[in-house]
């Protein structure tokens, strides 16, 4: 078994490290959508969002705001992108709905839709441009679908893990995303082990590559999950109990390599 630690780092103002975090998400801006609003995009086919109730792991059922469109391409869950096109950047405030928006360069803006916990439900499911907030149970559960892209979303989670992998999920992409465990006390260790901000039981090749984990058990948690790729991870102030504490632990997964963490 194989740990790296990195424990009490300084945390950084939230709009500033989800911007810096998601950099690269709609070409290179996101702001972050306080009310919500907007819809879906999938293979070209735009879907208006939905709420229902999504049950967890758990058993407890959250109201969760999400589209899903099913259509010739993946499956995509995620909020619009906007088609603007700016020459110079911008930014912009709505003083009435408190909703931001910014463009960088010649590349479009884009805003991140409110959700609670989702499930996914197909292979080669997309789930992007998203915070998600979960109050019991995974923020993202993913139980025997394959080639899963979970990318540029930002992940509040407490009561359960940010995202949790389950057998039978292999080729899983994570990118671009903020997960922070807010069920954390103000000091001390997490009430429980199991409540890490990335993990994986039984799947082979999951890849992470730029992700800010926070206040986790751990960051992220492999178990017999062979040929794990991670790079550009930064991991801040993770609370065990023992034997969790650790930016990553590898156990019993075989062949994984961390590439760069900053």
């Amino acid at each position: 078994m194989i740990s790296l630690r990195l424990f009490n780092a300084r945390r950084a103002p939230q709009g500033t490290w989800i911007a810096a975090v998601l950099l690269g998400a709609c070409g290179g801006s996101t702001p972050v959508d306080d009310t919500g609003s907007g819809s879906e995009t999938s293979g070209g086919t735009t879907v208006e969002a939905s709420t229902s109730g999504t049950s967890s792991t758990s058993g407890a059922v959250d109201p969760t705001t999400s589209g899903t469109a099913t259509t010739s391409e993946p499956t995509t869950t995620g909020a619009t992108t906007a088609e603007t096109m700016e020459t110079t950047s911008t930014a912009s405030t709505d003083a009435s709905t408190g909703t931001s928006t910014s463009t960088t360069g010649d590349l479009p803006a884009c805003v991140l839709g409110e959700s609670g916990p989702i499930v996914v439900e197909a292979d080669d499911q997309v789930i992007e441009n998203l915070h998600i907030v979960s109050t019991r149970g995974p923020a993202i559960t993913v139980e025997g679908h394959a080639g899963v892209t979970i990318r540029n979303v930002w992940i509040e989670h407490a009561g359960g893990p940010g995202i949790a992998i389950g057998g039978g999920s292999d080729d899983i992409h994570i990118e671009n995303v903020a997960i922070e465990h807010t069920g954390a006390p103000a000091e001390g260790q997490n009430p429980s082990d199991g409540l890490n901000n990335i993990e994986c039981y039984g799947s082979a090749r999951p890849v992470v590559t730029g992700a800010r984990l926070v206040r986790g058990s751990s960051g992220i948690y492999l178990v017999e999950c062979p040929d794990a790729e991670l790079s550009f991870l930064e991991g801040h102030d993770f609370r065990g109990p023992f034997p969790r504490g650790q930016l990553v632990q590898f156990d019993k997964s075989n062949g994984g390599c961390s590439r760069t963490s900053r």
